[in-house]
C-alpha cells in the first residue's frame, strides 16, 4: 500500500494544474455530454474532452491517495489501539470486579451488619439486584404479547403487558389509519389491522420493579403453603398456584463497596 500511495503522489505532482473539484469536473462533463448530442464532434470539443479527462484522472488519483491513506491509518495504527486500549480497560474491570468481591468480603466478616468501621476509612457492603434476562425467553413473550395486542386480545396478559411500552409504526394508507386511530380512541369493537406494524419493547425498569413484585407475593404463597401443610400434613399442592411468571426474566444479586 506505501508503494501505491507514493505512486500516486508522484503522479500528481507531475499533473500540476488549476484547481478544480470533481463537481465542476462532472458539471462541465455534462455540457460536453449535452453539446455532442445536439451536434458533432469538433476538434474543440475534442480538446476540451482531453482536457477534462486528464482533470478526472488527476482528482481521481488525489482521492484513491486520501482513501488509502485513511484506510492505511485505520488499520495500521487507530484499530490496533482501540484493541489494546479495550484490553487494557478489561483487565482494569476484571480486577476492580475481584477486588470489590473482596472489599465485601472483608466488611461482613469483620464488620457489623456489613459495614466496616475504622479511625481511615468505612465500608459498606451494599447489595445490588439487578435484571437478568434470557434473551430468547424474552422474545418469545413480546412476540406473545404483541400477537395479542394487535388481535385486541389482552384478558391473559393484563400482568405481562404492565412489562412493556407499546409504540406503533404504522405503514398504512390513510384510510386505514384513520381507523386506527378512531379505534384507539373510542371504539369497543374489537378489530384486527394488519396492514401496520407493531413494536413492542422490554420496559426493564418496569420489569425489574413487577418482577420484585412478583417474588415477593410468591414467597408469602410459599409461606402460606407451608403454614397450611404444618396444620394438615395430607394437604396436597394445588397446581400452578404460584402468581404469573414472566418468561426469561429473573433477578440477579450482586454486592459492591460502599466507600465513605
Amino acid at each position: 500500500m506505501a508503494k501505491t500511495l507514493d505512486k500516486d503522489l508522484k503522479e500528481l505532482s507531475s499533473e500540476v494544474k488549476k484547481p478544480i473539484s470533481l463537481d465542476e469536473i462532472i458539471h462541465e462533463y455534462s455540457e460536453l455530454a449535452n453539446e455532442l448530442e445536439l451536434g458533432e464532434l469538433t476538434n474543440e470539443i475534442i480538446e476540451r474532452l482531453e482536457i477534462n479527462e486528464q482533470d478526472v484522472n488527476r482528482k481521481m488519483l488525489g482521492y484513491r491517495y486520501i482513501i488509502l491513506n485513511n484506510d492505511a491509518k485505520i488499520s495500521s495504527i487507530y484499530k490496533p489501539e482501540i484493541e489494546k486500549l479495550q484490553g487494557r480497560i478489561k483487565k482494569f474491570e476484571n480486577t476492580n470486579t475481584y477486588l470489590k468481591g473482596k472489599v465485601c468480603q472483608a466488611a461482613e466478616i469483620f464488620g457489623i451488619d456489613g459495614k466496616y468501621k475504622s479511625d481511615t476509612i468505612n465500608v459498606s457492603s451494599v447489595e445490588n439486584i439487578s435484571l437478568d434476562t434470557d434473551e430468547t425467553l424474552v422474545k418469545e413473550s413480546i412476540d406473545q404479547i404483541k400477537s395479542c395486542i394487535m388481535n385486541n386480545n389482552t384478558e391473559d396478559i393484563e400482568v405481562e403487558i404492565e412489562l412493556v411500552k407499546t409504540s406503533m409504526t404504522i405503514n398504512a394508507d390513510p384510510e386505514t389509519i384513520a381507523k386506527i386511530v378512531n379505534y384507539m380512541i373510542a371504539s369497543e369493537d374489537k378489530i384486527l389491522f394488519t396492514d401496520f406494524t407493531i413494536n413492542v419493547n422490554l420496559d426493564r425498569k418496569a420489569a425489574k420493579e413487577l418482577v420484585q413484585e412478583v417474588n415477593e407475593v410468591n414467597e408469602g404463597l410459599d409461606a402460606a403453603l407451608e403454614a397450611i401443610k404444618k396444620e394438615d400434613p395430607t394437604y396436597s399442592l394445588v397446581p400452578n398456584y404460584r402468581t404469573i411468571n414472566f418468561k426469561g426474566l429473573s433477578l440477579k444479586s450482586s454486592r459492591y463497596p460502599r466507600f465513605s
